[in-house]
């Protein structure tokens, strides 16, 4: 059908359609792919030829890689640079682009000289004809957003050594395409018309804010060590940035890379420890080390938002200028509670060895240990006991480590605890105890262990009852099998006066109101 198409678009005769399909059939490993790219190419091969009925047909794309050779042979050659240049962004971009977007990355490629966003960003109203007519099939454009065809096509693209190829000219490391878009972005975000009051600025204006705010720190983390002077530069000057201009594009940053925190008011120098900017947190320690020990306004330190991150160069860095490893506030209460909250274990270990006090407490996980335990880094929490953790450190809202472990069902970090010697029968005032909280979870396995290591079948928590009412009230019958078997009283009350048998009546679960009949619950009971 596609033959067939082409020959009555380019008037071919029955022969030539006739050859050119018999040519096609005959390519070995035929893809569709293929076989799109190869139809376009033969369609501008016929229809730039006077003789397309003599035109040859063996010059058919063998591959896809050919096919995408033939593509960017037919750019004219003062259109190279340009097209060049769109697809880099296409390729570093961390997200398609849509036209708009494109109009003003573009232009400020091209157009480098540009001091304002109104005056770099292109005409869009044709951008999208202009690149496909420029870029062939390596480029689509669907509801206005920007794809390269086929993944095929990223890796063709990307640095390939062919010394005798026309692709050459195309040839590129993916490095370079990081160092065009953290430029690209630097460069808009220091813009003039961008220090104007945000209801003052043309929607050209504001085309590539949402991408420039939200990706610009990740390009620059990913660019290379040798980037120019004048990229540098660019970096110091955003960092500088205040009024309004930062007003304008740092709240985008922060709700997009820390959506549930609220908007802090951060110093240059915690914002690049934020970043993982190394060069850049180098260059502001030059300027004013004094910063390296004082928080922000959410009461963090350069060196927790590094931890956090999991940037380790940077921790290392700020270490060596005299940050305080012990350095106590804000959401995450130290580098190394951040640290070992976000998993992130080469951290820990440099901390570890700094002399950071494995048992601080503060911030909203209570400690490191239980901080790793919340979210299962059983890697993390292995090297906080052996460097001497306290496995029944107390926290007043959070509990312990065992109780915070088996709440999320982490049984190979609850092993780890019990082998340490954690109290099983610690009590909290607002989770309960380990037991209540993994058989309100479902967790057989754990509550196994539990009961294993002694763990008392009738602890009694003042609001939340017991480990039988918690199993119960959600339908654990394996659990709460398990509690009979240890004897858990079939009859306790709770503060409010409830119990097993009325939590499993009210939630349905007919087979635990058997079982616990079974074992002498009072059937009579008003609860």
């Amino acid at each position: 059908m596609r033959v067939r198409e082409l020959a009555e678009t380019a008037q071919l005769g029955q022969n030539t359609q006739q050859r050119l399909e018999q040519q096609l059939l005959q390519m070995e490993h035929r893809t569709y792919l293929w076989l799109h790219l190869a139809i376009d190419d033969i369609r501008s091969t016929f229809e730039n030829s006077f003789r397309p009925a003599e035109e040859s047909v063996r010059l058919i794309p063998p591959s896809v890689n050919h096919a995408y050779e033939r593509i960017l042979d037919r750019v004219p050659p003062d259109k190279v640079h340009t097209v060049k240049k769109v697809l880099q962004i296409i390729i570093a971009a961390r997200r398609p682009l849509t036209t708009t977007e494109m109009a003003m990355a573009l232009g400020i490629t091209l157009y480098p000289e540009s001091q304002t966003a109104v005056e770099a960003m292109l005409d869009s109203s044709q951008i999208d004809k202009k690149l496909r007519r420029l870029c062939g099939l390596f480029v689509f454009i669907n509801n206005t957003k920007i794809y390269l065809i086929h993944q095929t096509a990223r890796e063709f693209l990307i640095f390939k050594a062919n010394m005798n190829s026309v692709h050459d000219l195309y040839s590129w490391c993916l490095i370079d395409t990081e160092d065009q878009m953290a430029s690209i972005c630097l460069k808009y975000l220091s813009m003039e018309d961008l220090e104007a009051e945000k209801e003052e600025l043309s929607s050209d204006a504001l085309s590539f804010l949402e991408y420039s705010a939200v990706y610009w720190a990740d390009h620059v983390r990913k660019m290379s060590s040798n980037s120019s002077q004048e990229l540098n530069d660019r970096l110091h000057q955003v960092y500088k940035s205040s009024g309004n201009l930062f007003s304008l594009w740092f709240p985008i940053f922060w709700k997009a890379v820390m959506p549930i925190h609220t908007i802090p008011s951060m110093k240059a120098l915690h914002l690049a420890a934020f970043n993982g900017h190394e060069r850049e947190v180098k260059h502001l320690l030059t300027i004013n080390g004094s910063d390296i020990n004082a928080a922000d306004d959410t009461s963090t330190y350069p060196i927790t938002w590094a931890s956090w991150n999991g940037h380790a160069e940077v921790v290392q860095i700020l270490l060596d200028n005299g940050a305080d490893v012990n350095s106590l506030g804000g959401w995450y209460g130290n580098a190394l509670q951040a640290a070992c909250l976000g998993g992130r274990d080469r951290i820990v270990q440099i901390l570890l060895e700094k002399g950071a006090e494995v048992d601080a407490q503060g911030g909203e996980y209570g400690n490191a240990l239980q901080a790793a335990s919340s979210k299962g880094h059983d890697k993390i929490v292995q090297m906080l006991l052996e460097k001497g953790a306290d496995v029944n450190a107390q926290d007043e809202w959070t509990g312990n480590a065992l109780q915070t472990a088996s709440s999320k069902g982490y049984d190979k970090i609850v092993q780890m605890l019990l082998e340490k010697g954690a109290d099983v029968n610690a009590q909290d005032e607002w989770t309960g105890n380990a037991l209540q909280t993994a058989s309100s979870k479902g967790y057989d396995k754990i509550v196994q262990m539990l009961l294993e290591k002694g763990a008392d079948v009738n602890a009694q928590d003042e609001w939340t009852g017991n480990a039988l009412q918690a199993a119960s009230s959600k339908g654990y019958d394996k659990i709460v099998q398990m509690l009979l078997e240890k004897e858990a009283d079939v009859n306790a009350r709770d503060r409010l006066d409830g119990y097993a048998l009325q939590a499993a009546c009210f939630g349905g679960h007919g087979r635990i109101v058997q079982m616990l009949l079974e074992k002498g619950a009072e059937v009579d009971d008003q609860g």
